[in-house]
């Protein structure tokens, strides 16, 4: 007696396949079988081949899906040795050629998490689970990104606690001796009530920056057509004063340019870039070109202040990041200014660069997306 241990559309396949061998033999041993019976036996052997090739298709799609996913999908027998694993688990652990299942995933139904230093540093998190068969699936996520998220997130509620803490701590000192000021020391009620108005204003505008920050990052900017040059014209009426009272002079180059991209979060970027220059410099000049420039729309903000040391150029950009902590907050600054810049540059689609020798001045290049010909 045969027996045929296969399941679902296999075991029908197979039945159909001993059916047509027993139809053919039959055949060959009676040559003189009729037209019309012979007809009859080509359609059982047709009929069973469609189970099969039913089975090879829905085999084929099951094999592109699993190719097509991110995750690494990884099949081992009691042994841990792999009997199936896709693209993707291969590039996540490293191997063109996976053996075994890793240490990391011979544990049944619990998901872990662990660091693979090579062929380059990733933070992975895998499940593991053990079939009825003894059989073990292993599913391997790639969670670096993520986790440099959590870090960042994390980061930023830290700094953003500290920086706030300061001037709290400042504003509730100087509130508790205008207080006592106010009844025993009358004539240093003045200095304490600047002192006072000079921190309430650095928290307003840490306040201030934060919220830019969050609206930045809660989606895409708008894409209208924006005169680059009229946004940095309008942002200098509010800087001419301050730079007149620092005694720089003030160098610009303003050619009509036109990009795409929300006109508040442009101004927002200029201002900044502005600040920042004026900040840092005590005499010379703040340089402003707008141009096109290869189909692109430039902005370059030149400053002859104190420059940019080369340890410090990567981090700039970085939130809370201070070349000088200690100049930029007796100048008012609050560590996101540039954060902002380049959060505008990027959701524009742009870049930013920088070029800066200490005691040198800086040179901040925008680059954005320009548009064909300038309207309005």
């Amino acid at each position: 007696m045969l027996a045929i241990v296969v399941d679902g559309q296999l075991e029908r396949w197979a039945v159909g396949v001993l059916a047509a061998l027993l139809v053919i033999a039959t055949g060959i041993l009676a040559r003189g079988i009729s037209g019309p019976q012979r007809a009859e036996s080509a359609a059982l052997v047709e009929d069973a081949d469609r189970p099969f090739d039913q089975l090879q298709l829905e085999t084929d799609l099951r094999e592109q899906i699993l190719e097509a996913l991110d995750d690494g999908i990884l099949l081992a027998d009691s042994s841990f040795r792999i009997l199936y694993s896709n693209s993707a688990a291969a590039t996540l652990l490293g191997s063109d050629v996976i053996e075994d299942l890793p240490d990391q995933l011979r544990e049944a139904d619990q998901g872990v998490e662990f660091t693979l230093h090579y062929p380059k540093r990733r933070e992975l998190r895998a499940v593991s689970s053990k079939l009825r068969d003894g059989r073990r699936l292993a599913v391997v996520r790639d969670v670096t990104e993520a986790r440099q998220l959590d870090k960042i997130r994390t980061d930023f509620v830290s700094n953003a606690s500290h920086e706030l803490k300061t001037p709290v701590a400042a504003i509730l000192a100087t509130a508790e001796t205008l207080s006592s000021a106010a009844r025993d020391d009358v004539g240093n009620v003045a200095r304490f009530s600047d002192s006072l108005v000079s921190e309430a204003t650095r928290l307003a505008q840490l306040v201030e920056d934060l919220l830019h920050l969050a609206k930045l990052e809660g989606g895409g900017p708008a894409s209208d057509p924006v005169r680059l040059d009229q946004v940095v014209s309008d942002e200098l009426v509010v800087f001419r004063h301050l730079m007149e009272q620092r005694g720089l002079e003030m160098q610009l180059d303003l050619e009509p340019t036109l990009t795409r991209g929300d006109k508040e979060s442009l101004a927002l970027l200029v201002r900044n870039l502005l600040e920042n220059a004026i900040r840092y410099t005590n005499h010379g000049s703040v340089a402003v070109r707008v141009l096109n420039a290869d189909g692109d729309a430039v902005l370059e903000v030149q400053d002859t202040g104190i420059g940019i040391p080369t340890d410090a150029r990567d981090r700039i950009f970085e939130r809370f990041y201070r070349v000088d902590s200690t100049r930029s907050r007796a100048t008012g600054g609050t560590g996101l200014g540039l954060s902002i810049v380049k959060h505008v540059v990027e959701t524009h689609g742009g870049n930013i660069s920088v070029v800066s020798e200490l005691g040198s001045g800086s040179t901040f290049t925008v680059r954005l997306r320009g548009e064909n010909g300038v309207s309005g």
